[in-house]
């Protein structure tokens, strides 16, 4: 749903590692969500050489990490084991389809935040990794519908984030 992605990495080995940092400064009007979409290719070592991977972190301008469960992705071979990885069928590469995260900037407005991306193939130089990245905001606000003859309410909340919705008498400390 992109306009355009960026592409760090390609199928090359030889312990290649290519980075990217974009910065900007939070308009906390208009940005108020910062939306990170990303896809990874790992190629899998068949040594113990030190696995391929892709790092991704969002800082504040003090070189803080953002938001510590949401504000930093880090993945090898070895932990792309985990659910939400795919594996060809031979098992030589593994990828994760297009992940979502959500970061709400709000108290950053007028701060210069950074996004580092990163991947890296294996250090002995036989195994690759590329990444597909897209970054985004959006303003943060709940849109509402509310049409036809018995009136129902749909509302449509910003991606990246996990969502729990709860009637107003609904005590949400209940599972």
């Amino acid at each position: 749903g992109a306009l355009a992605s960026v592409r760090l990495g390609n199928w090359d080995t030889g312990y290649e590692a290519e980075a990217i940092t974009y910065s900007f400064v939070v308009d906390g009007q208009n940005q108020g969500i910062l939306i990170i979409k990303y896809a990874v290719v790992l190629n899998k070592p068949n040594t113990s050489c030190g696995d391929p991977g892709f790092k991704m972190v969002v800082l504040d301008e003090n070189g803080e990490v953002i938001d510590e469960s949401c504000g930093k992705a880090d993945f090898t071979y070895t932990s792309a084991a985990a659910a939400g990885w795919n594996e060809t069928k031979d098992g030589s590469v593994v990828w994760k389809d297009w992940t979502t995260l959500g970061l709400n900037l709000e108290d950053f407005h007028g701060q210069k935040i950074k996004i580092k991306i990163s991947v890296f193939g294996c250090t002995y130089s036989a195994h690759y990794a590329y990444v597909y990245f897209t970054l985004g905001c959006a303003s943060g606000k709940l849109d509402g519908i509310n049409c036809g003859e018995t009136p129902t309410t749909q509302f449509i909340a910003p991606e990246g984030f996990n969502y729990r919705w709860y009637k107003a008498y609904d005590d949400p400390k209940t599972p």
